[in-house]
């Protein structure tokens, strides 16, 4: 289990409109610029938002990730998973410490068959709420889905790039899932990752993106320090 702390003055990018009651809109905003503007004053390292992963294990083996990359492999497989009282204990003392804003993360999260309990815990003190899956398992989990502020799908380019990187058949699965997570109106955030693999499709992201209601994009790269990273997995250099 793996938690990463961010830093306070990390930018609450979309934050004002990712809230779907204004009521509840206006206190878990006030909450984490709150904990944001008391870092900046008193100078005090706040972990004001925190990624917290929940779970070490994926229904999925992308070529960009960590996961389950041989490097890593060992280490993950040995880690032991929170218990659900962990897992609350660990959100009550990340509170404690001035945690108002949490993004939870695997693996694949919708793994976890107490997803529900751990995210309405965690709402129910406040606390701003959004989770990164692949999409796999949207139709399964919609309800445990529903409980979030912002939902993130994956997705890596067109249809030829992302099955590359994800496997056959998942640039579809991922198109499902994006399509499932509007229906049901939860506020969606999409995350690719740059690479030799996407570089290509650009403009077919850009177009997509465009034609769908989202909060947010966030564009990232693989780890340089992955062993496993290949020239394909890297972005290519570009001469001015």
């Amino acid at each position: 289990m793996f938690v990463f702390l961010d830093n306070q003055y990390h930018l609450l990018y979309s934050c004002s409109i990712m809230f779907p009651k204004k009521l509840e809109k206006y206190q878990v905003g006030k909450n984490v610029i709150f904990q944001l503007v008391k870092a900046k004053v008193t100078k005090k390292r706040i972990p004001a938002r925190v990624f917290l992963q929940l779970t070490k294990f994926c229904n999925m083996r992308c070529k960009h990730c960590w996961v389950y990359q041989k490097d890593y492999q060992d280490e993950i497989l040995k880690a032991k998973e929170l218990t659900t009282k962990e897992m609350i204990d660990l959100i009550n003392l990340l509170y404690d410490h001035g945690t108002r804003w949490i993004n939870f993360l695997g693996g694949e999260p919708l793994l976890r068959p107490d997803l529900g309990k751990i995210v309405d815990h965690a709402r129910n003190k406040g606390i701003y709420c959004e989770t990164s899956t692949n999409g796999l398992l949207v139709d399964k989990k919609i309800n445990e889905l529903k409980r979030f502020h912002n939902v993130c799908v994956s997705i890596d380019g067109n249809r030829e790039s992302n099955d590359a990187i994800r496997g056959k058949g998942t640039f579809d699965k991922a198109i499902h899932a994006i399509e499932t997570v509007l229906a049901n109106k939860i506020p969606l955030r999409l995350h690719s990752v740059l690479s030799g693999y996407t570089v290509n499709a650009l403009d077919d992201m850009v177009k997509f993106f465009k034609n769908i209601s989202l909060n947010s994009i966030s564009p990232n790269v693989p780890s340089p320090t992955l062993k496993i990273v290949t020239e394909n997995c890297c972005l290519p250099t570009i001469k001015l």
